[in-house]
């Protein structure tokens, strides 16, 4: 394959503060075996109508200095026994601090490799768990994501109102996401957040007000011979990643020759036409495994990732432009009674298992912006 360039820009916004992720890096694909530049800038504050959001991250580990505090014009302040460096209200994050902190966290910097996830619900509270993308016959999730892989940000909130005092009980919303891309590769693009209300993963591209899921099995071209890989020893074809019961495989041969065999979409790509890792032919010597991705059908199917949309995550609003937990709406924090700080961490990473990150998608690039917003006061 052909080495390319590719570039990822990531905006998170609260009114008028913007997070940007821009990228450039030269690799190419092996279903999701690749790699992309990170870096980050936050500009900027946010005023919603009388009170200010201050956004800061938590930094308990001293990853910015007292030096990089004044170089980049930010306060640190202690709540709830965390260390959390804030933006000053004019100034804001700048790309070289967000760089710095992730520099001397063990969180991605320069890179941000597309990982695969272990099934979960959509209401599932549980820790997070990614994995590195599976290779050519190793048929489940076995080794970890390394840190180094993804991103994560651990942001705090404070609203100040007119009289200089925090306000506890507010709670912190999505309110927009903008994402551009070339061929729908941003649709890949994950965010699981932890936040004071509740955890949740986020498919951040995606408006639709119902939630969605990512197949997490299936049968995959690892090494790029045009048909579905297969155990050499036994013809089985591998079955990767998770399925609800084991996957049995077809009694005899497929028996057409790749020459004629046709194309056989069976993970049910938007593309039925295009090969890739997910689209092959079956080979000749194979036995074919059966499952099916059709709830309809009988039979095992593969295990699924379910995701929250931006569409499910962002306020319903009533006429007053009063926030709610309507139809949609899923707070990203809220400001305790306590300290009055709100907390999010961010992980961000690219899932593999969707079908938009292929070979082809080497030197796409896409820009996701995300807007933060809080209850009217």
């Amino acid at each position: 394959m052909k080495n390319r360039k590719f570039s990822i820009s990531l905006t998170l916004m609260t009114v008028t503060t913007a997070v940007s992720l821009l990228a450039t890096t030269v690799g190419s694909l092996a279903w999701y075996a690749y790699s992309r530049s990170v870096t980050f800038s936050f500009i900027g504050t946010s005023v919603a109508k009388s009170a200010l959001l201050s956004v800061g991250l938590v930094d308990d580990h001293n990853y910015l200095s007292d030096q990089d505090l004044e170089e980049f014009g930010l306060v640190r302040e202690t709540h709830d026994t965390h260390s959390i460096c804030f933006t000053s209200s004019k100034n804001g994050f700048s790309v070289l601090a967000i760089r710095k902190y992730l520099f001397n966290s063990p969180n991605a910097v320069d890179k941000l490799f597309p990982l695969t996830t272990q099934t979960r619900a959509l209401n599932d509270e549980s820790e997070l768990e990614l994995y590195k993308n599976p290779e050519y016959g190793e048929t489940s999730l076995s080794v970890r994501a390394d840190p180094s892989e993804y991103v994560v940000l651990p942001f705090a909130f404070k609203i100040i109102d007119e009289e200089s005092e925090y306000v506890a009980d507010k709670k912190v919303w999505l309110t927009e996401a903008v994402c551009q891309a070339e061929e729908g590769i941003h649709d890949s693009l994950r965010i699981y957040v932890e936040g004071t209300d509740r955890n949740f993963l986020m498919r951040p591209a995606d408006a639709s007000t119902n939630s969605g899921f990512t197949y997490v099995g299936g049968v995959l071209d690892l090494d790029g011979d045009g048909t579905y890989d297969y155990n050499k020893s036994n013809f089985k074809e591998y079955v990767y990643g998770q399925f609800e019961d084991e996957v049995s495989h077809s009694a005899t041969k497929y028996g057409i020759p790749k020459k004629d065999a046709p194309l056989v979409n069976v993970n049910n790509v938007d593309d039925p036409n295009t090969p890739s890792t997910f689209l092959a032919k079956h080979n000749e010597v194979a036995y074919t495994a059966q499952y099916s991705v059709d709830p309809t059908d009988s039979g095992v199917h593969p295990l699924k990732a379910e995701f929250e949309t931006f569409g499910t995550v962002k306020p319903s609003v009533r006429e007053n432009g009063e926030y709610y937990i309507g139809d949609t709406g899923i707070p990203l924090a809220s400001t305790n009674s306590g300290s009055k700080i709100g907390y999010t961490t961010m992980t961000i990473f690219i899932e593999g298992w969707d079908h938009s990150v292929v070979d082809k998608a080497a030197g796409y690039q896409f820009n996701l912006g995300l807007r933060f917003e809080i209850d009217r006061l």
